[in-house]
């Protein structure tokens, strides 16, 4: 072998080698980089997004309480001005879909012993809203789902105490 093979050997295989480890360690390193930045951009998306989640279910609830003070205040004389109040508090939030309230046994009216009104938008015509009832008697406590309404009502603390 030549003295030009040898020389051109002895230079170009360790810069060769040197040179894979080199790419190898800007791949290795800039993949790295690239995890840690998806990663801190994946953080700072999960934090946003809580905090929207956050701001809309205290919009919520602040209707919610709004609600209730309205409804333990007021004296309503016809169903007409519970699904108004309804209409009313979804109204100005389009965070709100619909909602209901159960009234107890025989609150609202002596002659009527069950009323839930519910109240959804109504997709179809802009602004309006379907009024309906829940129609089944969820006063009944030994039936699974009505613990939404006994739950609470056993929670209840006794009125005028």
């Amino acid at each position: 072998m030549s003295l030009r093979k040898q020389i051109v050997l002895l230079i170009c295989v360790p810069l060769l080698a040197m040179s894979l480890c080199v790419g190898m360690y800007n791949f290795f390193s800039n993949r790295s980089f690239a995890v840690r930045n998806a990663e801190a951009s994946m953080d700072l998306l999960a934090v946003h997004m809580a905090s929207e989640a956050d701001i809309r279910f205290r919009q919520i609830a602040q209707i919610g309480s709004a609600l209730a003070r309205r409804l333990s205040t007021g004296r309503f004389e016809t169903s007409e001005d519970v699904y108004g109040v309804l209409e009313y508090a979804y109204t100005n939030s389009d965070t709100i879909y619909g909602g209901a309230v159960a009234f107890d046994e025989y609150a609202f009216s002596r002659d009527r012993r069950l009323f839930a009104p519910y109240v959804m938008r109504d997709d179809r015509r802009q602004g309006e809203y379907i009024r309906t009832e829940i129609a089944y008697d969820y006063t009944v406590q030994a039936d699974p789902k009505n613990a939404w309404f006994t739950a609470q009502h056993k929670a209840a603390p006794p009125t005028g105490a």
